[in-house]
């Protein structure tokens, strides 16, 4: 299974965080920037687990960059299956 890129728009500490991270899904990507901002206010993991839960719109992910498998692996960004 092939990771995307995904973005996350956080609300946290009266701050707006946007972060980046690869992911094979949204809830991955939403755990791992939950704890990279649990890092970074220094608090545990689950209280910034907790606040973005989904009861309240306070985050929002989307995928940024999205990757599929083909025979070689990767996707070429340009659109074309031959390397140059």
């Amino acid at each position: 299974m092939t990771k995307n890129l995904y973005r996350g728009a956080f609300s946290y500490s009266h701050e707006a965080h946007i972060l980046y991270t690869y992911a094979h899904s949204k809830e991955q990507a939403r755990v791992i920037m939950c704890r990279r901002l649990a890092k970074k206010h220094d608090v545990h993991p689950a209280t910034v687990l907790r606040m973005f839960n989904g009861a309240k719109p306070n985050f929002e992910i989307t995928v940024e960059v999205e990757y599929h498998d083909n025979n070689c692996g990767w996707k070429n960004p340009r659109g074309s299956g031959k390397v140059k």
